[in-house]
């Protein structure tokens, strides 16, 4: 069973990779794993992308495994953005977008965040 979803929302097919929901790291990582062979499937420059992160926990190894994800996918992404960010997961979020130099807006509700993703 796939640990991410494809939403359609407004009429766009989106990727949401809810890892709020992730019990531990390793539950997370195995996600990310799961959304990367998926979008690496998919044409370069189509794939709209949701990462929700409320809650998670996770240290050294989950931060490598979100930064590799994120390098990974970036060929594939149309366009991208996160729900979840706040105190230190903001420094995360900054390295993650100096490695793959994409912009990713944060959101505060995933409503938000899926409404802006079908408006791209």
């Amino acid at each position: 069973m796939a640990m991410y979803q494809l939403v359609d929302h407004k009429g766009k097919l989106v990727v949401v990779n809810d890892l709020s929901s992730c019990a531990s790291q390793d539950e997370a990582i195995a996600a990310l794993a799961q959304a990367e062979a998926y979008v690496r499937t998919r044409p370069p420059g189509s794939v709209l992308l949701l990462t929700d992160v409320s809650d998670l926990r996770y240290d050294v190894h989950g931060v490598e495994a979100m930064k590799n994800f994120s390098s990974a996918v970036t060929p594939h992404i149309k366009a991208s953005c996160v729900v979840g960010i706040s105190g230190v997961k903001s420094v995360i979020y900054r390295s993650i977008l100096r490695v793959t130099g994409r912009k990713i807006p944060l959101f505060e509700s995933r409503g938000g965040a899926l409404d802006w993703l079908a408006a791209q």
